[in-house]
């Protein structure tokens, strides 16, 4: 039998009786000749035309309305357009309050601070966290995160090892040297690595500079027959 379509056949409940759907998928109407809207995510009503659900960034019963600029990820209700979370900075049911200006974070609801920017802290991060602090605690002010060469509680004493970039808070022991330098205590020189890029524990190099090879392209080569492979 030859026939215009391959019908997609569902059963729907409405109004407590089983009614058979004729149209094929993503048509609506009387006689099946409507479209569903472009931000309908799957089927749509073939009474009313009224999307199922909505892709990201539309709500509304044919999905016709943006979602609010600030809804995290341009995703909000179908029903209402009420975001589901906001984006740094804002919050609000439509995430259309800006939070404290040095809040990073804050409440959806009630715009309580609940982040502050980096360096601040503070109930509305109205303080400053101490001057080589990269990131404190926001109710205590301790620092979290130091910034590069210092450690302590507050960030107020330097890493004891020169050519030592981060080390820790706690105990002032170097956790990442400075680039070129290698060794417990960074002292050691990385040599004619590229970027001067090495290994912490054994300062091998990840690639030579040209015209050197070797594990710490410490070998002089020949440009004319040099591999360059490290050995």
């Amino acid at each position: 039998m030859h026939i215009a379509y391959i019908f997609l056949f569902s059963i729907l409940w409405l109004s407590g009786k089983n009614v058979v759907s004729t149209c094929p998928y993503r048509y609506w109407g009387s006689d099946c000749q409507e479209l569903c809207e472009t931000n309908c995510q799957g089927s749509c009503h073939e009474n009313t035309g009224a999307c199922s659900s909505c892709y990201s960034g539309y709500w509304d019963t044919h999905c016709h309305k943006d979602c609010p600029a600030n809804c995290s990820s341009r995703y909000c209700a179908k029903q209402d357009g009420s975001c589901y979370s906001c984006s740094d900075g804002s919050y609000g049911k439509m995430c259309n309050n800006a939070c404290y200006i040095k809040c990073k974070k804050c409440h959806q609801t009630t715009g309580a601070c609940t982040l502050c920017n980096d360096g601040e802290w503070g109930d509305t991060c109205e303080k400053t966290c101490a001057p080589n602090c990269k990131i404190c605690d926001k109710l205590t002010g301790d620092c979290r995160i130091c910034k590069p060469g210092y450690w302590n509680i507050s960030c107020g004493n330097k890493c004891s090892d020169l050519n030592c970039d981060i080390c820790s808070i706690s105990s002032g022991s170097c956790q990442v040297c400075k680039s070129g330098f290698w060794g417990e205590d960074c002292q050691k020189s990385c040599g004619n690595c590229t970027s001067d890029k090495c290994g912490r524990s054994d300062g091998r190099c990840y690639s030579c500079q040209s015209g050197f090879a070797g594990q710490n392209c410490s070998i002089l080569c020949n440009l004319g027959n040099c591999s360059f492979v490290l050995m």
